[in-house]
């Protein structure tokens, strides 16, 4: 028999519903498993992406922070350096100042060497046998005060060079004009307490001759032949300053 509410084909339409359910079912969850793959994937790379960005950006500040201190660094290398050669070269300037200094006195001390060589160097041809000589000959004025050189065992002052009478009222000299300068000269030299030397006695002979009349050229001149006269009796240096002992 039949049941009254048998309906043919009826199982086979649940069935086939059924089926149908489970595959929406099965692409429902499908699709979704695919959103949440894709939205995963997505979150995935943003984060990757975020870090390589953030990595990037570090180090590239990093970077740029490294090269503005090796920038400093090598600034403040080049100021010292700058500094340093500065002062080397003040340094240098200042050394060569010195130096400088030191070759002008020298070439001076030269200078007056040569001058007082050239002195002594000169022809005296120009007063022989005109009234100048040693003393024991011809008398008159020493152009070298001979109270300077007395105590000097070497020094005989009857060899002494000297001028003749004649010679000095040839030439219009006067003796006790002479004499007078250089008493004023050896004064002034003993107040001043400046060393007693030859050369301070040489440089009162002249100033003492052109008081007397000379010419500083003749003034010279004699004071040369009696330096030479001096250093041939071997004496350097006087002992005394006279009248001032």
């Amino acid at each position: 028999m039949i049941a009254s509410n048998f309906v043919p084909g009826l199982n086979v339409v649940g069935k086939a519903a059924k089926a149908a359910r489970a595959t929406y079912k099965a692409v429902s969850t499908a699709r979704a498993t695919y959103r949440v793959a894709k939205t995963a994937v997505k979150t995935n790379a943003k984060r990757a992406a975020s870090r390589t960005l953030h990595v990037t950006k570090t180090v590239g500040t990093k970077s740029i922070r490294k090269a503005k201190k090796v920038t400093a660094t090598v600034k403040a290398k080049a100021r010292q350096r700058f500094t340093r050669k500065s002062q080397a070269k003040t340094s240098g300037s200042s050394t060569v100042s010195q130096r400088n200094v030191k070759t002008e006195t020298r070439s001076q001390s030269s200078e007056n060497a040569k001058s007082l060589n050239e002195l002594l160097k000169l022809d005296l041809q120009f007063f022989a046998g005109k009234g100048t000589g040693e003393y024991s000959k011809v008398g008159g004025h020493h152009v070298h005060a001979k109270s300077a050189f007395e105590e000097n065992v070497n020094y005989d002052p009857k060899k002494g060079f000297s001028i003749s009478q004649s010679f000095m009222k040839d030439n219009g000299l006067n003796h006790q004009q002479m004499t007078n300068k250089q008493r004023e000269l050896f004064k002034e030299l003993n107040e001043s307490g400046r060393p007693n030397t030859l050369k301070e006695h040489t440089r009162i002979g002249v100033e003492a001759l052109i008081a007397g009349g000379a010419t500083r050229q003749e003034a010279r001149d004699l004071v040369a032949a009696s330096l030479k006269n001096l250093r041939q009796q071997g004496v350097r240096e006087p002992n005394n300053i006279p009248w001032y002992k």
